[in-house]
């Protein structure tokens, strides 16, 4: 993307490279720089995939910085629904247990949404956006009923429908990829909160995780500090409880620090200045730890 008059390039999750050697991950690095130089992009924004330190230890080596620049998620919230010491639905907090059955005891119902449903969703998850006061992604409709067609033809797409008297109130819009399901997109209509019809469509697209043969339900993202907190046995601050993240660890998740991004300049000069300012950045705060 264009932005203040420079191009920006971002590297999700990448490159992949499990098991690989040290040499082919200073290959593949060195193969993105060299593409990120034809491209003629000014900033390329990396981040390694999840619980890949090689990845990251491979990318401070080929000399890229850290990320002053913000924006990407670096700790997320995942349920393991494989263990069994104790079972998932047996982690899930007392209260998100009684949710689930009340939705259904108050007249809830859940069912699997398909392709002419995505309009539907859309609104739902739109309605979300405006109390979060954030932009929709995708943006459009039209963006979210292709990506949707395409998942599901192979099996990787799953709409999950929490519904009052027929009509939709709300929804999960699930990935699989590999091991882990994510639950990339969800939305509420704001209406029966006292029926709980987030809480049983999370559940419902859980259980469809777990008959997939997935290992992780990923509720895809959480505040960094707010999972340092939890792995070193710290209390959460009021503020901190009061967030959405609190609620999802109802639902079994455990907190994951996710790798932190890194910046690339092509250019020697850009490079030059943007690790200068790294110091100061660092004392604004505006580098992650």
């Amino acid at each position: 993307r264009r932005r203040s008059g420079r191009t920006e390039a971002l590297l999700n999750k990448g490159p992949v490279a499990p098991n690989a050697t040290p040499e082919m991950r200073r290959w593949l690095l060195s193969l993105v720089q060299d593409t990120a130089r034809a491209q003629r992009i000014t900033l390329l924004i990396a981040q390694a995939p999840d619980l890949d330190p090689a990845m990251e230890r491979a990318m401070d080596e080929a000399g890229l910085m850290p990320d002053a620049i913000g924006g990407i998620l670096t700790a997320s919230l995942w349920t393991n629904l494989r263990r069994t010491d104790p079972p998932w639905r047996q982690r899930l907090r007392k209260t998100t247990q009684q949710e689930a059955r009340q939705a259904l005891r108050r007249g809830m119902t859940i069912r699997e949404g398909g392709s002419a449903d995505v309009p539907a969703f859309f609104e739902l998850m739109l309605a979300t956006c405006r109390r979060q006061q954030t932009l929709p992604n995708p943006a459009t409709p039209e963006a979210m009923q292709t990506l949707y067609d395409q998942m599901h033809r192979s099996g990787l797409a799953r709409l999950s429908f929490a519904e009052f008297e027929g009509k939709p109130c709300a929804a999960s819009f699930c990935i699989r990829m590999g091991q882990r399901v994510t639950l990339w997109k969800k939305g509420w209509n704001d209406l029966h909160r006292e029926k709980h019809p987030s809480t049983l469509a999370t559940m419902e697209s859980m259980e469809w995780a777990e008959a997939q043969g997935a290992e992780w339900y990923d509720f895809v993202g959480a505040g960094r500090d707010f999972c340092r907190r939890l792995l070193s046995g710290e209390s959460l601050d009021k503020d901190q409880q009061s967030t959405r993240y609190f609620n999802l660890l109802g639902f079994g998740a455990e907190p994951k620090l996710l790798p932190l991004p890194r910046v690339w300049c092509p250019n020697t000069l850009v490079r030059a200045v943007y690790r200068t300012a790294l110091p100061v950045m660092k004392k604004l705060g505006r580098i992650q730890v």
